[in-house]
């Protein structure tokens, strides 16, 4: 149903802006599907969403980024892995969210250099260095201050 569903939206182009919310809403819990076959053909899908949505998708980056920076953290599937990065890619360049994403999820940059210096699968790194190259350069001096606030915050 999501692989349809993705390309229905590819397909459709235009057509699907008005409905983004309508079609995002019972995307999202799929997600978090055990079948990494289900939770990759989401992901897929709200990547052409994205496209589609652009700007009408900056409201749903909240909802979305947690739920695609865990999917790549999750080893168990190189296939969502890589559908993630793509997503990642697709909805940073059809939004023009770039560059807030590494400070607002610091994690991020750490995630996405870990799979291009350690993933064996060429595909997986070279979407992850596109993915780089579409949230942009970040001040060094800015990052680590931004990991040394990380580190002194409390737990909670």
């Amino acid at each position: 149903g999501a692989r349809l569903l993705g390309n229905l939206i590819g397909a459709s182009g235009r057509l699907i802006k008005p409905y983004v919310e309508p079609i995002l809403k019972p995307l999202l819990p799929k997600l978090r599907d055990g079948n990494p076959r289900v939770a990759s053909c989401v992901l897929a899908a709200l990547g052409e969403l994205a496209i589609v949505g652009g700007e009408d998708m900056v409201q749903h980056i909240d909802k979305l980024l947690p739920l695609i920076i865990d999917t790549l953290q999750d080893q168990s599937s190189t296939t969502k892995r890589e559908v993630a990065l793509r997503t990642l890619g697709q909805l940073a360049s059809s939004t023009g969210y770039v560059i807030n994403p590494f400070s607002r999820y610091p994690l991020l940059l750490e995630i996405l250099l870990h799979e291009i210096k350690t993933e064996r699968t060429p595909s997986i790194r070279r979407e992850g260095i596109k993915v780089l190259g579409i949230l942009g350069a970040i001040d060094p001096y800015r990052h680590k201050l931004s990991q040394r606030d990380e580190s002194q915050r409390p737990p909670g």
